[in-house]
């Protein structure tokens, strides 16, 4: 219920529940790793993947965070640097496995 007094910004741009914001983002990032996971192994296997929609899923998941309080985005920074690390390692090992046309 909004009372006369209530500051129209602070309506505007409180959080209903900050905890479920970060727990999402939370969720997203451990099945991103996830994903990264599966990807890698399927890789090392000498399975073919295809890695173009995990970037983009990364930087949903950079956009989430940034929507965050900045303390709570702050907390899920060594997740973010762990995933582009994981991110870069797929895409090497995928890339040196293509053939000198397709890279």
């Amino acid at each position: 219920m909004i009372h006369p007094h209530d500051d129209l910004a602070t309506l505007l741009f409180t959080r209903a529940d900050p905890d479920a914001e970060r727990n999402a983002a939370t969720a997203m990032a451990a099945s991103v790793t996830r994903t990264l996971r599966m990807a890698a192994t399927l890789a090392e296997a000498g399975r073919k993947i295809d890695i173009t929609g995990l970037e983009n899923w990364v930087g949903r998941l950079v956009a989430r965070t940034l929507d965050l309080e900045p303390a709570d985005g702050r907390l899920l920074r060594p997740t973010l640097i762990s995933l582009l690390a994981d991110l870069d390692r797929l895409e090497h090992m995928v890339r040196s496995r293509m053939p000198e046309a397709g890279r």
